[in-house]
C-alpha cells in the first residue's frame, strides 16, 4: 500500500496562525460540505481554503497578540476506498508514521468506540513538540463508505485543558451524511 495516503494527515497535524479576534457571542453555527457537517461556536473563526491537505479548520478566539499558536480543529478526508483498508489499518499506518515523525512523542490514550452518528472510530490523543511549541492532539479517526475521516484538536499542552470540553463538542457534533 502506498504510504501517499497517510501524508495529508501528517501535513495538517498542526495549524497555526498569528491573528486576534473580537469576541462574539457563544451561539454555534454549522458548517456542511461534500457530504459532511460539523458545528462550532460563533467566536471560532472558520477557514475552508483547503491547506496543507485540510477540508477545513476552525481556529480558536485569540485575544493575546504574544501568542502566536491558535488553537484550532481541522479535518482530512481522503478516498481510501481502492487500499483495501478498513479503520484498524488506517489508524495504525497513521499511528506508525506520526511516531517516527514526532519529537517526544508520547500516547496518552487510544481507544476504539462506536457513536451513533458516524459508527466505529478510533480516539487517539497524544503529546508532541513541533518546533517551539509543546503540543497535545486528540484525533478522531472514522472510515464511512471507503471515505477516511481524521479530525484533530491541536493545543499547546498548556492550555489542553481549557478547550478539551468545548473540542470535545465540537468534534462531537460532526457528521457523516
Amino acid at each position: 500500500m502506498s504510504k501517499n495516503i497517510l501524508l495529508p494527515t501528517l501535513l495538517c497535524l498542526i495549524g497555526f496562525v498569528r491573528a486576534s479576534f473580537a469576541q462574539q457571542t457563544a451561539d454555534w453555527q454549522s458548517y456542511s460540505k461534500d457530504g459532511y457537517s460539523i458545528q462550532y461556536p460563533n467566536d471560532w473563526g472558520l477557514e475552508d481554503s483547503i491547506t496543507m491537505g485540510t477540508d477545513f479548520f476552525l481556529f480558536s478566539t485569540n485575544n493575546d497578540p504574544k501568542d502566536d499558536f491558535r488553537e484550532n480543529i481541522n479535518l482530512v478526508s481522503q478516498n481510501v476506498a481502492q487500499f483495501g483498508v478498513d479503520l484498524d489499518d488506517y489508524v495504525q499506518l497513521n499511528f506508525g508514521q506520526i511516531r517516527q515523525m514526532a519529537t517526544n512523542f508520547k500516547v496518552e490514550r487510544m481507544d476504539k468506540e462506536k457513536d451513533g452518528k458516524n459508527g466505529e472510530h478510533y480516539i487517539l490523543v497524544y503529546t508532541m513538540d513541533q518546533g517551539i511549541f509543546h503540543l497535545k492532539l486528540m484525533q478522531y479517526y472514522w472510515i464511512v463508505n471507503g471515505q477516511a475521516y481524521v479530525l484533530t484538536l491541536t493545543c499547546e499542552q498548556d492550555a489542553f485543558d481549557s478547550y478539551e470540553k468545548v473540542g470535545k463538542e465540537i468534534m462531537a457534533s460532526f457528521e457523516v451524511k
